[in-house]
């Protein structure tokens, strides 16, 4: 049926977009995605598919959680401190991703809203469970902390 391959098609188109941005960190239009996606709810919805509505609405979640998650949002957190150089953030997410680092840890996420990245705080007790992130979180600090002292000492 034409309703179900164009909500298929949509599907498609809004997770290569959503594939860019996860390699790349290239979102040109984040309402676009959203666009695409509402498209093909309401085109499955069209189709009378309870199936296929039940996907693209499982996608649409997922496609939230991974964009939410993505290391690329790091630049958010990076950009706040300001005075650093996005080429070396860029550079060093990139370096992540190739080495297989897609995604931040929903308590990595927490720890990033709480402040952890700061540029006042001096010391940092971080007790999180085995296996949650803490490594990657003082890692992101210490990457931090050389860009400063780069900056300030070049």
């Amino acid at each position: 049926d034409i309703l179900d391959f164009s909500c298929i098609l949509y599907i498609l188109k809004s997770l290569k977009v959503l594939s860019r941005f996860m390699i790349r960190g290239e979102l040109e239009d984040e309402n676009q995605l959203w666009d695409m996606v509402s498209k093909a709810i309401e085109l499955a919805k069209r189709s009378s598919r309870p199936d296929l509505l039940y996907i693209v609405n499982k996608i649409k979640i997922s496609l939230r959680t991974l964009i939410k998650l993505s290391l690329w949002k790091l630049l958010d957190y990076f950009r706040v401190l300001g005075d650093l150089k996005e080429s070396d953030l860029k550079k060093y997410i990139k370096e992540k991703i190739e080495s297989g680092y897609y995604f931040l840890y929903p308590s990595q996420l927490h720890a990033l809203d709480e402040g952890i990245l700061k540029p006042d705080i001096r010391r940092i007790l971080i007790c999180m469970p085995t296996g949650s992130g803490k490594t990657f979180l003082a890692e992101i600090i210490l990457f931090l902390a050389f860009l400063k002292y780069q900056k300030e000492n070049l």
